[in-house]
């Protein structure tokens, strides 16, 4: 089950994310981030990082984690897989992402994504749990 869905954005691509618990914010914008980015594919948790990414709050933790996720697939051409919260609060996250090297001949690039913005960005408390919407430069 996708916990996001697409939303109309001109010229960029937007996603809305729910989860249950804040750190679930986290990782499905990772994941749907990765979906937007490659075509689906079994991808191998041979490597691991460990990101480590402070803000001021919330919401600029998020853009910053999904930044360093991009920053590592275009300098390292690191493809993530899974990822395990370590720590989360609201000014800094701790996360371990494990995955593979980028390769062209069993992974289809659909999407370059640029960076996540901070358009319109607010994580909320709703009944469910949390929402949000990630508009990203493309």
């Amino acid at each position: 089950m996708k916990n996001y869905e697409l939303i109309e954005h001109t010229a960029d691509i937007g996603i809305r994310i729910s989860g249950k618990r804040k750190e679930d914010i986290f990782i499905n914008a990772a994941y749907a981030m990765l979906d937007i980015m490659v075509e689906s594919c079994a991808i191998d948790s041979k490597l691991k990082h460990s990101l480590f990414v402070k803000a001021a709050d919330i919401e600029e933790l998020l853009v910053c984690f999904l930044n360093e996720l991009i920053y590592l697939f275009v300098s390292k051409e690191f493809l993530p897989a899974k990822f395990k919260i370590i720590k989360v609060n609201s000014k800094c996250l701790s996360v371990e992402v494990s995955g593979e090297k980028f390769n062209p001949k069993r992974h289809k690039l659909k999407t370059e994504i640029k960076a996540a913005t901070y358009h319109n960005l607010r994580i909320e408390k709703n009944t469910a749990g949390y929402q949000t919407e990630v508009i990203f430069d493309v």
